[in-house]
């Protein structure tokens, strides 16, 4: 019995000894010569980020014996990452999906429970989760498929979704979990969701890596485990032990030695011959099965979108395929603002990568999502997964969305005014941008509100094949009619649909009457904007006239290098200081305001406020954590109504127009004020304005004057009462005169309303 007890203690000792400890460390240098020497004298990095003048990465005990033999020096910013993690845990009851039992994520046993309720909860739509493969230690890795299993013929466009190649990034697994619970419970609800389960075949893959997984399990059951590769035994101990499956896939693997290691105790080890691991031939057996067109293999952390390929900084794809990726690319990032790129733009060049194999070999369109920032790490705090989870959503949709056909409208109306009882016509180019042609006919459709009549309401044409356009120029004119009011913003929506039955929306705007420029600013000059407010204190990026020098990081804009307007120089920016690196002179430890001069609004009947605005908050350590702010106030500063209030970046110019009577009473103290901060976690923030202008619609007409003679007598309830019979069609002023209640329609209550104003 003694040897026994004692035969235990060993086997819970030996597990943590040779698990090394991880350290975040700073290097007080900002160009990749520095990054090549590390690489040099072999120190095992896969993850670092240039801030300023300031290289930031992660690496092991090890690891920095080998730059303290070379005299490299740094700083240690996070002495024990697993015990700084593991600090940062705790539980989140307000989450959306519940808490996992390791520091929120959900162990391998959870996942599966997870899997296995989806399908018994919703049968119809969720596979039997199947194995496509077994492990180094015997553990299956785990299958399913999300469509329309009652009504599946076979055809349905196919997408791949996998996480846990690399067994410490535990976010790559949370955000597809919470995806196939949002498609599960929003279908037969949402429409884009019912679309994508009714005409599509999602693939999952959560744990490529379950063997590793459970080692960080067994080290660290709080979760903050940091061992990476597989669990094949290569003479290595701890963390150290494996081979890294995102470095052992057949295509040009082993391409260098800098793309990957032939060390088998390296981080980035690449077996021994191409796929010699069970779990990357369990993929490979996957694709070769399957008939996917795009996939997403999520890893962390980084705040990035890395697209093939990755072998080497000189791409070598066509040009029709790398197009591709950068505009599937840019839609995805468009709400989480991650950056976009190749991994030697962003990162540094890998070889046997899942995403090149994906496509070198099978013309997969693959990309590798690196999920949360640096200041998120390889565990993000508790709280911090349901966030990252849903910045991942519209990604995960538009990937299968563009499996098969998938429709977009470009619409113009080129007129500079539009008014009553005038024809227009609307401009039409159809694409189908995605990868499958369409579904048999397709279907135009033109909706507008009653004040708008169209010459035909409904086209039906041929379908198009995938990646194609058809222009059809001005195929639809429309009138408005003479009861629209001055002042209306009228919006044409255009729906365009298949036989899947979908419909992709597109929505024109503009403004019904004669409008009036009553004041604009380029900027050139100034006309008297103010900067500063109370609460305001942000210690650098204040607000300021200038001309924009611009700011990048990792090849995405951060500032920018120019204004607007066609034919200025000049707009307000926030810091435009001249340093070293994209965090110099942007928004820090607070917020800054610019404010408008005051606005006599008072005569108008209608007014609009237009600006173009850039705003960035996607990159830096706490990226998308920070708000834009636009308010409008009617009684000089007194109080203010919110117009804009968001945390999404858009790194470029970007076009806000509003109505101004939907917020607020018009009246002689008018004013607006822009906001933007960084008051969470260190990040890159900056913001910009060009182009203000406002538009107004003066009000002309007497209410109750009805036949515009200056005066409100009999005469107009006569002309009242033959609107009412039908006996005369109104003009529009005489149809804004006479609707004296102000609900689009001409009645007895009107007339009621004007006899009232005669008697007074």
């Amino acid at each position: 019995m003694k040897k026994r007890f004692l035969t235990y203690i060993l086997v819970l000792t030996i597990l943590p000894l040779f698990a090394e400890k991880f350290h975040q460390i700073e290097i007080y240098e900002s160009n990749q010569e520095v990054v090549q020497k590390l690489r040099y004298i072999g120190v095992e990095f896969d993850h670092f980020r240039f801030d300023d003048t300031t290289l930031k990465l992660v690496v092991s005990d090890s690891d920095l014996d080998k730059m303290d033999q070379n005299n490299i020096f740094y700083s240690i910013a996070i002495e024990d990452l697993t015990a700084y993690y593991q600090t940062r845990f705790t539980s989140s009851e307000s989450r959306d999906f519940p808490d996992g039992s390791m520091g929120g994520y959900y162990t391998l046993d959870e996942i599966i429970n997870e899997i296995d309720e989806l399908h018994d909860n919703f049968p119809d739509i969720v596979s039997e989760k199947f194995s496509i493969g077994t492990t180094i230690e015997g553990r299956n890795i785990w299958a399913i498929r999300i469509t329309n299993l009652t009504d599946f013929n076979g055809d349905e466009p196919q997408v791949l979704y996998t996480g846990l190649h690399h067994s410490r990034e535990p976010m790559s697994m949370m955000n597809l979990i919470y995806f196939m619970m949002h498609l599960t419970e929003n279908y037969g609800i949402d429409e884009q969701v019912t679309h994508l389960i009714e005409n599509r075949e999602m693939w999952f893959v959560p744990v490529v890596n379950p063997d590793g997984y459970i080692y960080n399990q067994t080290v660290e059951p709080n979760g903050g485990g940091m061992h990476r590769k597989n669990k094949r035994t290569n003479g290595c101990n701890g963390y150290d032990t494996g081979v890294d499956l995102n470095r052992n896939y057949p295509f040009l693997w082993g391409y260098d030695d800098s793309g990957s290691d032939p060390n088998p105790c390296g981080q980035t080890y690449r077996g021994q011959s191409p796929q010699s691991e069970s779990e990357t031939q369990a993929i490979i057996n996957l694709v070769e099965q399957q008939n996917f067109k795009l996939a997403l293999n999520y890893h962390s952390y980084s705040d990035l979108l890395i697209y093939p390929y990755g072998y080497t900084y000189d791409n070598p794809m066509n040009d029709e395929d790398l197009n591709i990726f950068i505009e599937y690319g840019e839609q995805m990032v468009q709400f989480n603002g991650y950056a976009l790129g190749t991994g030697p733009d962003l990162l540094y060049p890998v070889n046997g990568e899942a995403c090149d194999y994906m496509f070198g070999d099978h013309g997969i369109y693959a990309y590798t999502p690196e999920v949360g920032g640096n200041s998120d790490g390889f565990w993000p705090q508790t709280s911090r997964i349901l966030p990252l989870a849903e910045e991942n959503i519209f990604p995960n949709k538009f990937l299968a969305l563009n499996a098969g056909s998938n429709y977009s409208i470009n619409a113009q109306t080129d007129n500079e005014s539009y008014e009553q009882g005038n024809s227009y016509p609307i401009f039409i180019e159809l694409s189908n941008s995605g990868l499958g042609d369409s579904n048999g006919n397709i279907t135009l459709s033109f909706t507008a509100s009653d004040y708008i009549e169209f010459e035909i309401n409904e086209l039906e044409l041929d379908g198009i094949e995938s990646r194609t356009s058809l222009d059809l120029q001005d195929i639809v004119y429309f009138e408005i009619l003479n009861n629209a009011p001055d002042g209306f913003m009228e919006t044409i929506s255009i729906l365009v649909s298949d036989e899947d039955g979908y419909e992709n929306i597109t929505e024109i705007q503009f403004i019904i009457g004669q409008t009036t420029v009553l004041f604009y600013d380029d900027f050139e000059n100034n006309l008297g904007w103010t900067v500063g407010a109370i609460g305001d204190n942000a210690s650098s990026g204040i607000w300021e006239r200038a001309i924009p020098n611009g700011t990048t990081l990792y090849e995405q804009q951060v500032q920018p290098n120019q204004d607007y307007s066609e034919d200025g120089l000049y707009c307000y920016v926030t810091g435009n200081g001249i340093g070293q690196g994209a965090g110099f002179d942007d928004i820090d430890n607070g917020k800054t305001t610019l404010i408008s001069p005051i606005f006599d609004l008072s005569d108008y009947s209608s007014a609009f406020i237009s600006y173009w605005r850039w705003y960035t908050n996607n990159l830096g350590d706490g990226a998308n954590q920070d708000f834009w702010q636009v308010d409008l106030s009617n009684d000089a500063g007194l109080s203010w109504i919110s117009l804009e209030l968001t945390q999404q970046s858009n790194n470029s110019w970007q076009y806000r127009e509003f109505l101004i009577n939907d917020y607020i009473d018009l009246s002689n103290e008018v004013m607006f004020r822009f906001i933007a901060e960084d008051s969470n976690d260190p990040s890159l923030v900056e913001a910009s304005i060009d182009d203000f202008s406002i538009l107004v619609i003066e009000d002309s007409s007497l209410l109750g004057d009805v036949n515009d003679d200056g005066a409100i007598d009999v005469l107009d309830i006569v002309r009242i009462v033959n609107i009412i019979t039908g006996n005369y069609d109104p003009s529009n002023s005489e149809f804004n005169a006479s609707d004296l209640n102000f609900d689009g329609i001409i009645n007895v209550l009107d007339i009621v309303l004007i006899v009232n104003l005669i008697l007074e």
